[in-house]
């Protein structure tokens, strides 16, 4: 008999999959390398054929990126415990370091998180977060838009592309 978090486990693994062979279909179809959508979107090919595979847990940004290229549209639903937001009201996180947020993990939940490091080497783009857990903290090294300021921003459960 499964658990509730493999079960879980699972329903994101088919929902990634079932995303990146959408993307791959479009990105097919649009007569495009995934190095030509990599650089179309300002993200590393690598990441390109990690998303296809289902084997990247996407952000909702990377996937408006992804979307806006290939001449698509994305719905996002989220679950009755948060309200929904537009991806176009997104406030973005101010960048101080010591500054709580919120990051998911394509878990279906938001986690508050603090900014510890805006490593040089990005420029900004990449942050260094610490997530609470029953162990301490866990580091984690995200974009900058992959955290919003409040849980709806940070939540997306269903992805439609």
């Amino acid at each position: 008999m499964k658990t509730h978090e493999s079960i879980s486990t699972e329903k994101n693994l088919n929902e990634r999959t079932r995303i990146g062979l959408r993307i791959a279909e479009l990105r097919k179809e649009k007569k495009l390398t995934q190095e030509g959508l990599a650089n179309l979107c300002g993200i590393n090919r690598v990441n390109i054929a990690k998303i296809e595979n289902g084997a990247y847990n996407v952000s909702i940004d990377i996937l408006s990126k992804l979307a806006s290229a290939l001449g698509s549209v994305i719905d996002v639903k989220v679950s009755n415990s948060v309200k929904p937001i537009h991806y176009s009201e997104r406030t973005p996180v101010e960048l101080i370091i010591g500054k709580e947020c919120y990051v998911s993990f394509g878990n279906h939940e938001a986690h508050r998180c603090k900014l510890i490091e805006i490593p040089e080497m990005y420029n900004g783009q990449k942050i260094v977060v610490e997530v609470p857990n029953s162990r301490g903290y866990t580091t984690h090294l995200l974009f900058a838009d992959e955290i919003g300021n409040t849980p709806e921003e940070a939540v997306i459960n269903e992805v439609t592309f």
